[in-house]
């Protein structure tokens, strides 16, 4: 969900959004288990560039630690992903993607 609506960005698209100075911003990837990605307008402030990924699911480990070291093991799952992109990568990519 972004900005309060459901939106769809088609592969090899991007989605540009200019944000009112003050004014809070948040972004809802997956659901329940999925990601938030919050950001409040200032003046000057750089642009943020996002990539939204889909879900997951994948082994996952852990190590206990203290008196009796333990292990498990187990399923990790997600229903979204929100991954910050380095700005000069960020502009590249709007300059081969189209605009949505």
């Amino acid at each position: 969900m972004i900005f309060g609506k459901w939106l769809t960005i088609e592969p090899l698209n991007y989605y540009e959004y200019q944000s009112d100075i003050g004014k809070k911003v948040k972004i809802n990837i997956g659901g329940f288990s999925g990601s938030s990605y919050i950001r409040t307008g200032e003046a000057g402030k750089v642009s943020a560039y996002l990539s939204l990924g889909s879900g997951t699911i994948r082994p996952a480990a852990a190590l206990g630690g203290g008196v009796g070291v333990g292990f498990t093991a187990g399923v990790s799952f997600t229903t979204g992903s929100i991954y910050p992109l380095e700005i000069n990568f960020g502009q590249f990519l709007t300059e081969i993607l189209k605009k949505q």
